[in-house]
């Protein structure tokens, strides 16, 4: 426990409200807090966010941090590729955070989660395709620059399902892979 003066009336020390205060934030013993304020790492690993206040921030701290909580990426001085990418691995929403997202973590946010692609402001073609061939319910989130270019890629495709279409549909009918509503399967025999 927590070491108190004998004095029922007296105040706990600076010391004694900051051990108090450490040990109510990381959720410790106040004889484990002593070593917290010397180490950062098990601070982070505590709650993440509090990478906020880590004055020297390592690579190992910072990964720490995520890991505990991928909000934590907002803390990071240094964004690097690895960090921002176990961030995104645990939730796509910090693609958010990244301060200059890469064309590989956006692949690696839409591959996660094609909803991704409705985060992404400078859609590509093939961030596009990698969505709509996860759900085509994708298609309402591509820029309409580009819908044209995925239609024609996916125009193979089942809109519902994209598996292979029967030859016997004609692909050029296909005006808008979101409304087409497939023939049923007893037309296709």
């Amino acid at each position: 426990g927590r070491p108190r003066k004998n004095s029922k009336n007296s105040k706990p020390s600076k010391e004694e409200q900051k051990a108090i205060y450490l040990e109510a934030k990381a959720g410790l013993g106040t004889d484990k807090v002593v070593d917290l304020k010397r180490d950062p790492l098990a601070i982070v690993m505590k709650d993440g966010m509090q990478l906020e206040h880590i004055k020297v921030q390592t690579p190992e701290i910072c990964l720490a941090a995520i890991q505990q909580n991928w909000e934590a990426l907002r803390y990071v001085r240094e964004q690097t590729h690895d960090l921002c990418l176990a961030a995104i691995q645990q939730d796509i929403c910090a693609l958010c955070l990244v301060k200059i997202p890469s064309h590989e973590l956006r692949l690696a946010a839409v591959k996660k989660d094609w909803r991704a692609i409705n985060l992404i402001r400078n859609q590509t073609l093939d961030l596009c395709i990698e969505a709509v061939s996860q759900n085509p319910a994708a298609m309402h989130f591509i820029a309409l620059g580009l819908r044209a270019d995925v239609r024609r890629h996916m125009k193979n495709f089942m809109p519902s399902t994209l598996v292979p279409l029967p030859e016997s549909i004609n692909v050029s009918e296909l005006e808008d892979p979101i409304t087409f509503e497939p023939p049923s399967y007893r037309d296709w025999e």
